[in-house]
């Protein structure tokens, strides 16, 4: 068992609501960057970022859709991309 996969199953066995979410953007860009992609994690990570949202910052908004996209994890509706939207149009107002 590689390190990553030991990372991630410590993570999917936490409530990821004690986690910051600049720490699960960073950890989503972390497995991206090294081409893991471990579903559960991911998921988890996409459910997290959904149910809290307005927590994001610019900074975490841009490295978790740039993990997602590039390790090409992205549900069939879309749904966190959908999610995080109105947050990507606000900081490309601003």
């Amino acid at each position: 068992m590689d390190l990553f996969d030991k990372i991630a199953r410590v993570i999917v066995k936490r409530d990821l609501a004690s986690f910051e979410l600049r720490n699960l953007s960073i950890t989503a860009w972390s497995f991206a960057t090294v081409n893991i992609l471990h579903s559960t994690l991911f998921d988890n990570i996409s459910d997290a970022a959904i149910s809290r949202k307005c927590e994001l910052q610019t900074q975490d908004t841009t490295n978790l859709l740039w993990a997602f996209a590039s390790i090409g994890r992205v549900d069939d509706d879309l749904r966190m991309f959908v999610s995080l939207l109105p947050r990507v149009k606000e900081v490309m107002q601003a």
